[in-house]
């Protein structure tokens, strides 16, 4: 499966006028309904989005032993899917794919003639086992990091003082970013699950940052005349 592009993006905007008093049918609210009541806005700014495709590769190390270094992926293990391979509790654990489900070039004899670990600081059993100068089967863009789903949530509070001018108003606003406090990891940067010696990278798939901030509360008065 390609995927040059993001799936799925969608934002949306919704703004709400809540009006009482006076210009409601209400009538018999009266005037201390429209101090209270009246004035409010309220908005929504909902973002959602796919993530971006995790380009795994085993690097910085030229394992393959090529002149020009090129984009050298894992070997799949047999069974994993591209299902499998993402760790589906990545909420709540630091690393977002499953280094079980890769390897290196297994020996065979259908490639022995043509499989070279030899000269890469390999153990002696790692050497007579794998193949370092054999790409692996990993596709391009199989695996999508992580999205995002972030809700930013307005109210705001007009109050008009006629007794100053038509349009002098005292507004209160209160502004919550990312108002669920949902965590939107950022893409991991540790996409290499060997080392150059051929060990397992302890840090593969380590997702260390966020793309949004933990939910952010702004109050403020605001004076328009």
């Amino acid at each position: 499966m390609l995927r040059d592009s993001l799936g799925l993006l969608l934002r949306t905007e919704l703004c709400l006028m809540a009006g009482f008093g006076r210009a409601h049918p209400h009538k018999a609210l009266g005037a201390l309904a429209d101090k209270v009541l009246g004035g409010w806005q309220l908005g929504i700014i909902t973002s959602l989005a796919d993530g971006i495709p995790a380009p795994i590769a085993i690097s910085p190390a030229d394992l393959a032993g090529e002149v020009i270094p090129t984009v050298q992926p894992p070997n799949v293990v047999p069974g994993c899917t591209a299902d499998s391979i993402v760790n589906s509790n990545f909420r709540n654990s630091p690393f977002e794919f499953n280094p079980n489900c890769f390897s290196l070039v297994p020996k065979t004899s259908a490639n022995a003639s043509h499989c070279d670990s030899a000269g890469r600081g390999f153990s002696a059993s790692l050497a007579a086992s794998t193949c370092a100068n054999i790409r692996g089967d990993l596709g391009r863009d199989v695996l999508i990091g992580p999205g995002l789903f972030n809700v930013n949530f307005s109210v705001f509070k007009n109050n008009y003082i006629k007794k100053i001018s038509e349009g002098f108003n005292v507004q209160f606003r209160a502004e919550m970013f990312n108002v669920l406090n949902h965590t939107n990891f950022a893409p991991s940067s540790k996409l290499s699950p060997f080392n150059a010696d051929g060990k397992p990278a302890s840090s593969f798939g380590q997702l260390t940052s966020t793309q949004t901030d933990n939910r952010v509360i702004q109050l403020a008065l605001k004076v328009l005349w």
